[in-house]
């Protein structure tokens, strides 16, 4: 995903999703809004900028959960980014690394090839 941002800028990035998004806020007038599995925090990003309310990322993979914190601070977005997995008990559970895309990192071995991976934190 990181490539195609770089290339493309956010209008490629699935325009018709992130419209219906930011609809969605607007229209439920939202207070808070939780990014599970953030990514590099596409959502986020969106959600504090053009919405201005609470926003919470939550992305276990360390490298892209700085990212997001430098993204934010670079643009001054309100974003609590917590680096942590999310899962129905908590714990620590291996996080797989995906070499196709960092879009399709897992909990689940074997869900995408994977090339690393890395303990993490999980929460309910």
């Amino acid at each position: 995903m990181t490539q195609l941002l770089e290339e493309s800028g956010l209008g490629a990035y699935e325009p018709d999703t992130l419209a219906c998004f930011l609809a969605a806020i607007e229209t439920q007038q939202a207070s808070c809004v939780y990014d599970v599995g953030a990514n590099v925090g596409v959502f986020s990003w969106l959600a504090a900028a053009f919405a201005r309310i609470h926003v919470v990322a939550f992305e276990p993979a360390p490298n892209l959960a700085e990212r997001i914190r430098e993204i934010s601070a670079e643009n001054n977005l309100a974003i609590d980014v917590e680096e942590l997995a999310l899962g129905s008990t908590s714990g620590v559970a291996t996080l797989y690394l995906s070499s196709v895309s960092d879009s399709s990192n897992s909990l689940r071995k074997g869900y995408r090839p994977s090339v690393l991976s890395v303990e993490v934190a999980v929460d309910t």
